[in-house]
C-alpha cells in the first residue's frame, strides 16, 4: 500500500518597516500574491498597524509598539503568549505543528540586558517547542554581519551560544540604517 507524504509549508518573513508606510503598502499585497502566513516589525501609524486588510490577525501593543506580529492565514489558531512594546511571542498551531514565534525590537540606546531577560525567560517557558525568533537587536557581531563586536552584540551571542540558537541571516545583506544617516529601504536609499 502507497502511502501518501505531504508538508505543510509555513511561510514568514521578518522585515524591519517601522519608518516606512510605503513599503508597508506594497508589503500587503506581496503577502497575498507570495502567500506569506505572517510578517512581523510591521508600519505603524497613531499606535495601530495600518495597511493591512482587515481579515489579517494583528498581534501588538497598544501604546507605540516596537514589534509585532501579522498572521494572514485565518487558518492557523493563535494564541498570544506576550504583548509587550517591543517584544510579542504567539503560539500558532498549524497541522500538527506548534511553534512559538517571537518578534524583538531592542531600542539602539537603551539597555538591552532587559530586552535579552524577557527573550531568555520566553525561552526557557517554551522549551519543549520549535521557537522562531524575529528580532532586531540593533547589536553588531560577525555572526550574523560582517562588521565588529560590540558589548551589545556578545550580550546577545551570549544569549544564543547559551541556548543553543541558529542564527539565519544572509551577512551580505546591508544594516537597515547606514551610520551616515541615510536610510535603507527595500526601494532604495531614502
Amino acid at each position: 500500500m502507497a502511502s501518501k507524504s505531504f508538508s505543510l509549508v509555513f511561510r514568514c518573513a521578518h522585515l524591519n518597516l517601522n519608518h516606512t508606510r510605503r513599503v508597508n503598502i506594497q508589503l500587503a499585497q506581496d503577502i497575498t500574491r507570495f502567500s506569506y502566513d505572517l510578517v512581523n516589525d510591521p508600519y505603524v501609524f497613531e499606535n495601530r498597524i495600518s495597511e493591512f486588510p482587515l481579515h489579517f490577525r494583528k498581534f501588538h501593543h497598544n501604546c507605540k509598539p516596537l514589534a509585532g506580529i501579522i498572521v494572514s492565514n485565518s487558518d492557523y489558531k493563535v494564541f498570544p503568549l506576550l504583548i509587550d512594546r517591543n517584544i510579542v511571542a504567539v503560539e500558532i498551531v498549524f497541522g500538527n505543528e506548534l511553534l512559538v514565534l517571537i518578534s524583538i525590537y531592542c531600542l539602539p540606546n537603551a539597555n538591552i540586558e532587559n530586552d535579552l531577560a524577557v527573550l531568555q525567560s520566553l525561552i526557557l517557558n517554551n522549551g519543549q517547542k520549535k521557537i522562531l525568533i524575529f528580532g532586531d537587536f540593533n547589536a553588531t557581531s560577525p555572526l550574523w554581519g560582517k562588521r565588529g563586536m560590540g558589548d551589545r552584540g556578545r550580550k546577545v551571542a551570549d544569549l544564543v551560544f547559551n541556548n543553543d540558537l541558529f542564527i539565519v541571516n544572509n551577512s551580505d545583506s546591508p544594516p537597515s540604517y547606514w551610520t551616515s544617516g541615510k536610510k535603507l529601504d527595500r526601494f532604495g536609499i531614502s
